[in-house]
């Protein structure tokens, strides 16, 4: 609470004996003019789509500001994380005013009444002016001698009548709650409440002070006046807030200055009390989201929740005693509200912002001669009649009639009307008897009376819903006019004049013409939540207070099937219901499988529901399809063809078959013709909502769940040609991949391809109808698009399809068929089938040789191959003489700079690191990326590839920080080109968890190995290689970081475990010798010898020893100049040591023994 000399001026005479406190608890402004005193109302959060306003007052001597700012500057009404995060859908309001009253020469109690005018003036003026919030409810917070204004206010509003001054007791009405905190209600413990009075004021004003005694003079005159409010105090929910600390005061007294005996009114209505540990100038300041501030809050919050039914009430309470004292002798246009026959919900959920929206549009105003017409538009299934419906269910009050008219034709719109006419009041409707009317045009007379009701001189507040208006000639083009389908013109039934309200609903956006648009989109996660839950009948969260226990979000806390459910039904409220009604007698999992495998048979097993009329899930977008297939064939078949692809992203360019432009089907290249013919036919399918275009893009979206009807509704046996038609687009859309952006596009084109391949059991040989050529072509376009994404499976898929295609197209000995052959041995060494990637290379190159000779480059192209398949058998001197043949062919053909020649040096690169050459490696690998950078660029994916070699080599030297910024460079490259679920961004992650092993950073290696373990086992399974090489390098990690004893137990498991599904995926894919399954044979003996376990050890010492054995001895016979060794013996002494990331066991033999002689072995195993 400020000071009274805020009222009355500045004092200029010193601070005396018993004169008021100056303590820096006080919030006085001794400096401030009273010209600077912030009066009026002051918006301080406007809030999201706010549903109350709270209105706080200081007391007289107060500010407006600083009463409620805490020391640490922190406003608990104004910040954004105190009370606005609490109630974020309240618009919070502060009002002040120039307290002073030093130039007036009499003072009276009436001068708090003068105050009370003020603020209600204020209020009113703003909620009028303000999006016309005149009937939003409020909640006042008053402090002090506020809370005495606020009584007067109230006293004030609820004087006003309604024709006289409505605005003013619109404050009254639309009051919900009170909290006063601190304000001297009655006096106290034998103290008059003048006194009582007196005491607050003089805190910090001098005793002898005229408005102390005036104060106390005429406390008896403003407690009558104040009487009044007890005949209105009933009407709110009250809380009384009282101090529970004294107030610091002058000479160090303290005292508490309103004692709960005053702040509290015992026995009021509907009351509660709140105590505040504070004094008095303190309990409004909040520095904190401390206990006090919780507990004011959450009253609040409360108070907020309850305020918009209960003031509705008020309103049309209001309204019906208004209009029984005025009298309303002319004509009564009153119709109960009612909704039999409307295809009303139970229980709406949701859609909020949209209800606010509608609400500013349409709510009646003091402007009466002016019609209001809400359009909501969107996707069938979205709940647009039953968002129409709602907002005449919550703003009924305010409409003196309301009716349903289903408009889906023009009879049944006419039938709507003529079913109103039993409702509407006697006499004011020439008398019909609908029972006996015959035909159309007479009906159609009858209902064209009905609406001149509507305008009746004075029969203003109306409101009508024009429901499902998918059918009207309204804004149509000419040559659609007229015909079958489009039957009606929806203007020809809005009633004569200019006022009343109408809600239409549609799919059709171009009706937006006729009034505001309300378009509908998806609901959010939370409400598609609340609604599936409702129509399950049952509890769909994981447990009660589960989220706040685990400190989670609100969302997490529902049960995961549950969050799945909603998302594959896109959020769609039509879906929601229909699946909530069918799992109310099963299960979420098993209502997911059965839509996956038999849509259409579920949803042609549901029952339709009072709710949506006669509409079912399939039901539902057959009236749009139809509308469609009479103005635009092509559209339709557009349509049906985007059921074969991914739903989320078509544009274009996707849809013009490159390089085989004239072979496409001839309604898909009329589409195409021209951009602008492409616009046209993607117009007819907006204009009927069946897909929507994507925020600031120029391509298109289509729901889930109409996408999973169009599929539905195919006949995959009279449809494959439409099948081969979307492969063959898809296929010819992929990119070559020497461009610069191929990776991009081809990420764009993936999801695509990812949905053709569930209809690929349907895909046999191409028919007539298809150019056979560019099938193939495309096919094989498809493959290369998987393997270079990493979908391996997909690509092997694809190619073996292709194969046998151009086998019977071209034959097995084409140069194109060979191409396929070749493509699929890179998928199988990719997939770590080394055996079968050998057969197609050796298939591939004998053909290619026979069809065009060794120096081909389709020939050098199988040469750089087995290249790579020698060096993963680690048979390096093979490997060395392919990548020679083929880098001094591309030289020859291509040039030193084409890429092609480019990749083989880098997997010279790559060979010589194997052999340990490191220089040579850098060497080459420095020429590969200076190449490329300069043909691809810097962020191709080629490029790429060689920033992830050198940071491999700069590991292998020891060079942590420089391998460390190359994997770097490398996984930010990969995940803006390829995505994080790519192979090589999961190689990237593998890598770097090795570098910060080394560098000693185990929870980030930890981290990275996690990462790409996760990857690896959903893109190549759980025994690919590279899968079992990241499982081993965890089992290295864990015992690193086996050093609490309570977790060492744990981590050896894991290690152990990881050990031994590496070994078993090794010695499968591999061999039980191959070095890389002795690698992890090794790592087990190192497990088991920090285990204590030493017999173990040695057993898989052993059989290290056993697969090195033959590479061993001929190491022994060139050491010792032997022609031949022994058997090596049992390991007299081992010991390990490390090398950079490398860890070693040395064994020490002794081979040779010589008089006086012995020759020791040492062997170091990996």
């Amino acid at each position: 609470m400020g000071r009274l000399r805020e009222i009355f001026g500045r004092k200029t005479d010193n601070t005396k004996a018993g004169e008021a406190a100056t303590t820096e608890d006080t919030d006085v402004v001794a400096d401030e003019a009273p010209d600077d005193i912030p009066s009026g109302l002051d918006v301080w959060v406007e809030g999201v789509d706010p549903i109350v306003d709270i209105v706080t007052i200081h007391g007289l001597n107060g500010h407006r500001e600083k009463t409620w700012t805490a020391k640490n500057k922190v406003n608990w009404l104004r910040d954004a994380n105190m009370l606005s995060a609490d109630i974020p859908n309240a618009r919070i309001m502060s009002w002040g005013y120039d307290a002073n009253t030093h130039s007036t020469k009499e003072l009276s109690a009436m001068y708090l009444y003068d105050l009370a005018q003020n603020l209600v003036e204020d209020l009113s003026l703003h909620r009028r002016t303000d999006k016309k919030t005149d009937r939003r409810p409020i909640i006042f917070v008053a402090h002090s001698l506020g809370g005495i204004v606020l009584k007067s206010a109230l006293i004030h509003s609820d004087s006003a009548r309604f024709n006289h001054l409505y605005h003013y007791k619109s404050i009254k009405t639309s009051t919900y709650g009170i909290m006063f905190m601190g304000t001297p209600h009655q006096g106290s413990e034998g103290v008059a409440w003048g006194k009582r009075l007196v005491s607050v004021a003089s805190i910090f004003v001098k005793t002898n002070d005229r408005l102390l005694n005036i104060l106390e003079r005429d406390s008896e005159i403003l407690q009558q006046q104040l009487g009044q409010y007890n005949s209105i105090s009933g009407d709110f929910e009250t809380k009384f807030a009282f101090e529970t600390k004294a107030t610091p005061l002058a000479f160090g007294k303290a005292e508490i200055v309103v004692p709960k005996s005053s702040a509290v009114v015992l026995g009021h209505v509907n009351a509660e009390q709140i105590a505040i540990k504070d004094h008095h100038i303190n309990m409004v300041k909040f520095a904190s989201q401390s206990n006090d501030f919780k507990r004011v809050a959450g009253h609040l919050r409360l108070m907020v929740e309850k305020a918009p039914t209960k003031v509705q009430k008020n309103w049309l309470t209001e309204g019906s005693v208004e209009a029984a004292r005025i009298g309303n002798l002319k004509q009564n246009f009153d119709v109960t509200f009612d909704l039999t026959g409307v295809p009303k919900t139970s229980a709406f959920i949701g859609r909020i912002s949209d209800l606010n929206l509608m609400k500013e549009q349409l709510m009646p105003s003091a402007v009466s001669d002016r019609r209001k017409i809400c359009v909501i538009h969107g996707l069938g299934g979205m709940g647009k009649t039953q968002l129409g419906i709602e907002y005449a269910r919550l703003h009924k009050a305010f409409y003196t009639s309301f009716f349903w008219l289903d408009g889906k034709t023009e009879v049944s719109l006419i039938q709507s009307l003529l079913l109103i006419v039993p409702r509407l009041p006697k006499g004011q409707i020439p008398d019909m008897d609908t029972r006996r009317m015959k035909g159309l045009e007479e009906s159609r007379k009858a209902a064209q009376e009905v609406l001149q009701w509507f305008a009746i001189q004075n029969n203003t507040k109306w409101l009508l819903i024009f429901d499902n208006i998918d059918k009207t000639s309204f804004d149509e083009e000419t040559s659609y006019q007229h015909t079958e389908v489009s039957s009606y013109d929806i203007t020809q039934y809005f009633p004569g004049g200019d006022t009343g309200s109408i809600i239409i609903t549609t799919r059709l956006p171009r009706l937006v013409s006729l009034g505001s648009a309300v378009p509908l989109r998806n609901l959010n996660v939370l409400d598609s939540l609340l609604i599936l839950e409702k129509h399950v009948g049952r509890s769909l969260r994981r447990s009660d207070n589960w989220a706040a226990f685990n400190n989670k979000s609100e969302i997490e806390e529902w049960d995961l099937d549950a969050l799945a459910l909603v998302e594959r039904l896109g959020r769609l409220p039509l879906a929601l219901v229909f699946a909530g009604s069918y799992i109310s007698k099963t299960t979420i999992v098993k209502y997911l499988e059965l839509y996956s495998k038999s849509w259409a048979e579920l949803h042609g097993q549901m029952k339709k529901r009072y709710d949506y009329g006669e509409r079912t899930i399939i039901t539902t977008w057959q009236i749009s399809f139809d509308e469609i297939k009479v103005r635009d064939e092509g559209a339709t078949k557009l349509l049906r063809l985007w059921g074969f692809i991914d739903n989320q992203e078509l544009w274009f360019e996707l849809l013009l078959w490159p390089r085989w432009k004239n072979a496409a089907p001839g309604w898909l290249q009329q589409i195409v013709a021209t951009e602008i013919s492409f616009l046209a036919t993607v117009d007819a399918l907006l204009g009927y909502s069946l897909i929507e275009q994507n925020d600031n893009s120029e391509t298109y979206s289509m729901h889930a769940v109409v996408h999973d009807w169009v599929q539905a509704s195919i006949d995959m046996r009279k449809d494959e040609g439409l099948l081969q038609t979307a492969i063959t687009t898809i296929g010819l859309a992929v990119p070559e991949e020497n461009t610069r952006d191929f990776a991009t596009v081809q990420r764009r084109i993936l999801p695509h391809v990812i949905q053709l391949l569930q209809h690929w059991s349907y895909v046999i040989d191409v028919k007539d109808h298809l150019d056979t050529v560019a099938y193939l072509d495309s096919l094989q376009m498809l493959g290369n698009l998987c393997l270079n994404q990493g979908k391996l499976a997909e690509a092997e898929k694809i190619y073996q399809q292709a194969l046998k295609g151009i086998k019977k197209a071209l034959g097995a000995e084409h140069i194109s068929t060979l191409d396929i052959v070749n493509n699929l041995g890179i998928v199988y060494r990719n997939q770590g089938k080394l055996a079968k990637a050998d057969e197609m290379y050796q298939q591939a190159l004998k053909g290619n040789k026979k069809a065009v000779g060794a120096e081909h480059t389709s020939t050098l192209s199988i040469f750089n191959n087995l290249g790579n398949l020698y060096t993963d058998q680690g048979k390096l001197d093979k490997a060395e003489e392919m990548y020679e043949q083929a880098l001094k062919g591309y030289k020859k053909a291509l040039g030193a700079e084409h890429t092609s020649t480019l990749n083989t040096v880098n997997n010279l690169g790559n060979l010589y690191a194997h052999q340990g050459k490191l220089a040579k490696a850098e060497e080459m690998y420095q020429q590969a990326l200076k190449g490329y950078k300069k043909a691809l660029g810097a962020e191709h994916t080629s490029t790429l590839d060689i920033v992830n070699n050198l940071g491999l080599l700069y590991a292998r030297q020891g060079k942590l920080a420089k391998a460390e910024g190359m994997y770097q460079q490398a996984l930010k490259g990969y995940e803006k080109a390829l995505g994080a679920e790519h192979t090589s961004t999961i190689d990237i992650a593998n890598n770097l968890g090795l570098v910060y092993t080394d560098q000693g950073k185990l929870d980030k290696a930890e981290e990275m190995y996690e990462q790409a373990l996760k990857g690896y086992k959903k893109a190549l399974g759980a025994e690919h290689t590279s899968t079992l090489n990241t499982v081993n390098n965890l089992g290295n990690l864990y015992i690193d970081q086996g050093k609490l004893t309570q977790v060492e137990e744990i981590y050896q498991q894991a290690a152990e475990g990881m050990y031994q599904r590496a070994l078993e995926g090794f010695k499968k894919s591999l061999g039980a010798e191959h070095t890389s399954t002795l690698s992890v044979v090794n790592n087990l003996g190192l497990l088991y010898t920090d285990q204590g376990k030493l017999a173990k050890a040695e057993e898989m010492y052993q059989e290290v020893l056993k697969g090195k054995e033959k590479a061993v001895r001929i190491r022994l016979s060139q050491d010792l100049g032997l022609r031949a060794v022994p058997s090596l013996p049992k390991p007299l002494h081992i010991e390990s040591f490390c090398f950079g990331e490398i860890v070693f066991r040395r064994v020490l033999y002794f081979v040779v023994k010589k008089p006086r002689l012995v020759i020791g072995v040492i062997v170091d195993t990996v």
